[in-house]
């Protein structure tokens, strides 16, 4: 079932063709992949996605933002007073909203520093940011990949990807990068980037500048969802341009998503482990008492 492979040195995503149905199965593909790598700075990264078709890009790059404004969705500039993107308003919009129930920790350091520490907030509490999820935990990626209802094709016609009953299977996005993580005060150093969102690191690759190169964000622990969830976030100059340039795709077959699922539940990777507030709570228990359909 192991597949051994180094980091992909090209441009494009690699698929797996194992398909794993256990979690068994699932770590001995990992381990195929990643080995017995352990770096605290130089994290291999997962990320679960209940549909294999998801291409790997953050929220305020998907529909609707950036159908409604094609123009001007991004931020791409220094310059605050002359950025009119939705980006920017999103940002503006919570910053001044949520004003009043903003925790000090938010409002630390220099105002730059401060305005991301304010996006990484935001994000954490569900706004549309470039801001990209990843797990430092594999275990964490196939929760993710497995929780919810299955994926159905939003195609008119059947599609490479659709069963027979027009259901995708779902994918862990595997990131093997073998690059330093950095924090909020690191980003906030570089005199690329501007206050959030503006961020417009470019390093050299070689001869040439990678403009759009994968910068990965260590966020400080402001809730318990963090550390439970060993979560990191990717972040790029142009968010819309999909991650592909060290990514392996494990493909998990539709069919198998709930037992998977409550394998991990054995493990203690759950709903309410991974979401340890009320509300995570509830839902986990909502889980364990209702009628499984998978």
């Amino acid at each position: 079932m192991a597949e051994k492979k180094d980091a992909p040195k090209s441009e494009a995503a690699v698929t797996l063709k194992s398909k794993p149905r256990t979690v068994i199965e699932f770590l001995a593909c990992v381990k195929g992949l990643v080995g017995d790598n352990i770096e605290a700075y130089r994290p291999v990264l997962y990320r679960g996605h209940r549909d294999i078709t998801r291409k790997l890009v953050p929220e305020v790059a998907r529909f609707p933002f950036r159908r409604e404004h094609r123009r001007s969705w991004m931020c791409r500039t220094k310059d605050q007073k002359k950025d009119r993107s939705a980006e920017r308003g999103l940002y503006n919009f919570f910053r001044e909203w949520a004003a009043s129930v903003m925790p000090a920790w938010a409002l630390q350091g220099d105002p730059k520093e401060a305005s991301w520490r304010i996006l990484v907030l935001a994000r954490h509490h569900g706004l549309p940011t470039r801001l990209l999820d990843w797990s430092t935990n594999p275990l964490v990626g196939l929760f993710f990949a497995v929780r919810g209802e299955p994926a159905k094709c939003k195609r008119r016609l059947r599609c490479l990807y659709c069963n027979d009953d027009r259901i995708h299977n779902s994918a862990v996005c595997v990131l093997n990068l073998h690059r330093d993580t950095f924090t909020i005060q690191g980003l906030a150093a570089s005199n690329q980037n501007g206050n959030a969102p503006y961020y417009g690191y470019e390093k050299e690759e070689g001869k040439e500048k990678d403009p759009n190169r994968v910068g990965i964000l260590r966020p400080p622990t402001i809730s318990a969802r963090i550390a439970a969830q060993g979560s990191l976030f990717t972040i790029r100059r142009y968010p819309n341009k999909a991650i592909t340039r060290g990514v392996t795709i494990i493909p998990i077959p539709w069919d198998a998503r709930g037992a998977i699922l409550r394998e991990l539940d054995q493990l203690g990777i759950n709903q309410g482990t991974l979401f340890p507030d009320m509300d995570g709570i509830a839902e986990y228990i909502k889980w364990t008492f209702s009628e499984r359909k998978q």
